[in-house]
């Protein structure tokens, strides 16, 4: 009976340790972005954060905070390589004080520095600012 209990005790502190460092690198965070968005729908990028998970179920996050361009400002994001050459999500519309937003990436986005990717959604020679928070996996 103690020896059964002793392999229990030792099953519940490994599985307690292995779901410690699962959580300890895809929880939720908010990073800050500040980006030009430039005209005729060209992308700027932000600054690059390593994405550890190759798995799509765990999502990426952005939240369109702030436009110079005005109240209901709608951006194209995306994730992408951090030499901006490669497509690491589907390309999303999200509008301007709506909140967080949670997508899906590419298998291939994990294990890598990645950006975030911005857009204007409209083909207008305007340039302008915008502002959020993003995060590269939030776990879930």
């Amino acid at each position: 009976m103690k020896y059964k209990l002793s392999l229990l005790t030792i099953f519940t502190i490994i599985c307690a340790c292995v779901s410690v460092a699962y959580a300890s690198y895809s929880y939720e965070d908010s990073y800050s972005f500040n980006i030009d968005i430039k005209a005729n729908r060209s992308w700027n990028y932000t600054a690059n954060r390593y994405r550890e998970s190759s798995r799509p179920e765990n999502r990426w996050k952005v939240n369109l905070q702030n436009s110079t361009e005005g109240s209901g400002t709608v951006l194209n994001f995306k994730l992408s390589a951090s030499n901006h050459s490669t497509n690491l999500s589907n390309t999303y519309s999200v509008a301007q004080g709506t909140g967080n937003h949670y997508y899906a990436a590419y298998s291939n986005a994990g294990g890598r520095d990645v950006c975030l990717a911005g857009q204007n959604n409209n083909n207008v020679s305007k340039t302008y600012k915008a502002s959020g928070v993003w995060d590269e996996e939030v776990g879930y």
